[in-house]
């Protein structure tokens, strides 16, 4: 099989308001691709009064600075507290609402992608939401990343995968570069979704 990698695309600043940026690097804004979505968010300010939802898909956010409250419950009467270094993982159908105390910085990954039609948001001071088919029981999952590379120049930290959350059904690390290096030829048997958050990365590949 002869595949080349997807065309390199600058993320898409999906949104833009005072206190709040989100940038998605894959998904139906950014690469029109429906089978996964990654976004970059940046808060500045406090966000603690943000919409209850109830998604049709899996949602798995890295923490990377600051802290993420996340309160779930059919009564929103618990709240997992998740800081920075760690993950969690939200079940489709898990209604939950996601609020950041202060500044932090976190990568969220759909599966599906993202689309507002199926986030199932139930806006404040709106008029009632039937509670929808799909709603689960479920609760999210915290997880703590594991590094998996420690070296001089690079560290990679994995917040979900075989070794930090022990699911082998989607990995999420974050690699921090120190100074210039060059990973091994590599022939993966998985599709792989990068984004450059910061710095520059040089993709050789064969033709």
């Amino acid at each position: 099989i002869n595949t080349m990698p997807s065309t390199v695309l600058a993320g898409v600043n999906v949104v833009s308001v005072p206190g709040l940026t989100i940038s998605e690097y894959h998904g139906g804004a950014s690469t029109k691709d429906s089978k996964l979505s990654a976004v970059h968010e940046v808060v500045t300010a406090p966000s603690t009064s943000n919409p209850w939802r109830c998604p049709e898909f899996t949602e798995y956010i890295l923490v990377m600075d600051g802290e993420a409250h996340v309160e779930h419950g059919s009564d929103g009467s618990n709240t997992e507290v998740i800081t920075a270094g760690c993950g969690v993982y939200l079940p489709k159908g898990c209604r939950v609402r996601v609020n950041f105390p202060g500044p932090a910085e976190v990568v969220a990954i759909c599966l599906p992608a993202f689309s507002p039609n199926i986030e199932h948001r139930e806006e404040e001071g709106g008029t009632a939401v039937a509670i929808p088919a799909h709603k689960t029981d479920s609760t999210p999952t915290p997880v703590k990343s594991v590094d998996v590379v420690k070296a001089p120049a690079l560290t990679i930290s994995e917040y979900f995968g075989n070794v930090a959350s022990k699911d082998g059904s989607l990995s999420a690390c974050v690699a921090r570069v120190e100074e210039p290096c060059a990973e091994a030829w590599q022939r993966p048997e998985f599709a792989e979704w990068v984004l450059v958050l910061k710095g520059c990365l040089h993709l050789e590949h064969a033709e």
